[in-house]
């Protein structure tokens, strides 16, 4: 009997269930913690001890080995014919069908959908903090060194399907000792072991089909029931909010912090809003233009802008360039005031963004505040984005609360024109953010 399997690690709540179960197919979850999931398709086993105790992995490597090399880890099951899914994509095909249309291959997986080079793939995984700049480093070091070409092609490892072969477990093997030496990011170690050994790998290809082959999903961690003891009071650190304008300033004032990402007391267009969310893995927010503009923000004047990706404009209009300040000056006596002049307003600005992007930690969570010019068609734009990253939309249109969901949330303020600091308090109490 063929096997499909994926690995979850840490505590969930539920498994994702295969919306198209194919007949003679053993469908196989392997957890760290059998207790916590149950499902009507797949069995439920422990990760297999020899992986858990081993001490040179790191809690996600353990995950990665498993997924990488079951050859080595699942000895007596059958993995003649094998499928990998990650735990966040839901099965909507015929397993053997697919299996049948990739058959002249030993190894299939689907082409990354963004990228085609593993040097572009690392600035991004820099850039995101999925990985540190140090290991990213070292494994670029690697590949120069092995001479590994840039645009060989990169795939996105998030389904595997395999063949049991001697060449498939040579390349196994060498994908998870790279895996070891460097980056958790199995992505960065695939395509070299490919062409390490000359291995012929079919691309599941980018387009609309493969979205509904495997359907990508949202996890739901567990609530853990509190404790009978009482417990030291944790501090939590703010969520990285990339808003599209002042509710993010007043955010991180909430809560006492740092501006930990250049969007502070500004504002983005939803249509530049919507393409940042597109291609915020993409983006070098390093790299800017800034200018000073004239009414573009609806009719104030010598408004600093800086221009992101060439395209996204961000406005910061409660700063404004007036010669006759040779330092930042607060502009009104209000202590909630943040209007700033200043001769040399774009430079002072810059200098702010750089400092904030170093600073930038976590994923981010992206909030679009309804405004009197949104249209229902932008703000379903807004909603539809597909983005693993997750939303926030305030509103005054309490219609859209329908379209709530686990990384989608909607918070309805009562008025079109609202104080952000206000509305930032009420949003922080309703656990919105």
């Amino acid at each position: 009997m063929n096997i499909c399997y994926t690995i979850i690690t840490g505590k969930y709540d539920s498994l994702i269930e295969p919306k198209v179960k194919t007949p003679n197919w053993r469908y196989i979850c392997f957890t760290d913690n059998e207790q916590l999931l149950k499902s009507n398709t797949w069995e439920i086993l422990p990760i297999p001890q020899e992986i858990m105790n081993d001490s040179a992995l790191s809690g996600v490597k353990k995950q990665r080995v498993l997924k990488i090399n079951p050859y080595k880890y699942l000895k007596g099951m059958d993995l003649s014919t094998s499928v990998y899914v990650d735990a966040n994509l839901e099965i909507n095909c015929n397993l053997d069908d697919l299996v049948k249309q990739y058959e002249g291959s030993d190894i299939t997986v689907p082409h990354h959908p963004q990228r085609n080079c593993i040097y572009e793939e690392a600035k991004v995984i820099v850039r995101s903090k999925r990985d540190t700049q140090d290991n990213i480093s070292k494994q670029v070091k690697f590949l120069e060194e092995e001479k590994f070409p840039k645009n060989f092609h990169l795939s996105e490892t998030n389904v595997l399907v395999r063949k049991d072969t001697p060449k498939v477990r040579e390349m196994m093997n060498l994908w998870e000792d790279t895996l070891r030496k460097y980056s958790h990011r199995d992505q960065m170690s695939f395509n070299y072991a490919e062409w390490k050994l000359n291995m012929k790998v079919a691309d599941i290809p980018k387009n609309d089909n493969r979205k509904k082959l495997f359907i990508w999903k949202q996890h739901r961690k567990i609530t853990i029931p509190a404790q009978s003891k009482p417990q030291p009071k944790q501090e939590t650190k703010p969520i990285n909010l990339i808003s599209s304008d002042c509710v993010g300033g007043r955010y991180f004032e909430s809560k006492n912090s740092k501006y930990t990402n250049p969007f502070i007391w500004e504002s983005i267009k939803l249509s530049d809003f919507i393409r940042l969310i597109e291609k915020w893995d993409d983006i070098d927010l390093s790299k800017t233009k800034w200018y000073i503009s004239n009414k573009e923000y609806g009719d104030i004047e010598n408004v600093p802008t800086v221009i992101v990706d060439n395209s996204i404009k961000v406005f910061f209009h409660h700063h404004h360039q007036m010669e006759e300040y040779k330092t930042p000056t607060k502009l009104h006596k209000d202590v909630d005031d943040i209007d700033l002049g200043y001769c040399d307003i774009a430079q002072y600005l810059e200098e702010k963004w750089q400092n904030r992007l170093k600073r930038m930690e976590g994923e981010p969570v992206f909030c679009y505040n309804d405004k009197p010019f949104s249209t229902d068609v932008d703000i379903m734009e807004f909603i539809n984005i597909k983005t693993p990253y997750k939303k926030i939309l305030i509103t005054c249109n309490k219609e859209y609360k329908k379209y709530e969901n686990s990384s989608l949330k909607v918070h309805i303020k009562p008025m079109q024109i609202m104080n952000s600091k206000t509305l930032c308090d009420n949003m922080v109490k309703s656990n919105v953010i």
